[in-house]
């Protein structure tokens, strides 16, 4: 069934791809493509999915996806972006919730608890499991890919004046990111007291001068 059912399916199949001109349209289409691609990868262990599978599941067809994407690289750039914007969305919203002294452990653990439950664990294991080698792959896109993930750690150390924020903040993520892919590849879910302690670790590397 198709992910996206208020969009164009059967006029889109013998419309010619001018409709696609339209940026409301677009948008749609597009969402709805990456949209399909996000549930067959809750049902996978790498990001590596088959084009043919995702138009199938979104109810589309191929000269739209070429269209939008240029090719499955596109499409992979395009949805690795909304899984970590989807992300930084909930990070800023528990952040911005949260008294400025509880912000650093709010951020730890929202991606901390990506590891601790059935459906975010699936959500997140193929990009988990593959963010090295989507890096690889895109080295140029990597603002795109982790910057969103970084950028409330650092104003809240900025806030608190933490010297080389940026640094600091780089070397806490990849600690804790590093940590959730070990313990979603184990399928380990982790404990309150895992997840604080690496709360602890972080405002500790902030503040170890």
């Amino acid at each position: 069934m198709p992910f996206y059912r208020g969009r164009l399916t059967l006029s889109s199949q013998v419309r010619p791809l001018y409709y696609l001109d339209d940026p409301e349209t677009l948008a749609i289409e597009k969402a709805a493509f990456v949209n399909a691609a996000l549930e067959l990868l809750q049902h996978s262990n790498s990001v590596d999915v088959r084009v043919q599978e995702i138009v199938r599941r979104c109810g589309g067809h191929n000269a739209a996806f070429y269209r939008i994407f240029g090719s499955k690289e596109g499409l992979l750039l395009a949805v690795v972006a909304e899984a970590v914007d989807r992300t930084a969305t909930v990070l800023r919203r528990r952040m911005a919730a949260a008294a400025p002294s509880a912000r650093v452990a709010a951020w730890v653990e929202v991606l901390m608890q990506r590891a601790g439950t059935t459906n975010a664990t699936a959500a997140t294991l193929p990009f988990a499991l593959d963010r090295h080698r989507i890096l690889h792959r895109f080295p140029e896109a990597e603002p795109l890919l982790t910057l969103p993930l970084r950028e409330p750690l650092i104003e809240t150390f900025r806030e608190q004046r933490v010297p080389e924020a940026e640094m600091i903040a780089a070397a806490a993520f990849e600690m804790v990111m590093s940590r959730q892919a070990t313990w979603i590849a184990l399928e380990h879910r982790p404990s309150r007291q895992e997840v604080q302690s690496y709360v602890a670790l972080v405002h500790r590397l902030a503040h170890a001068s």
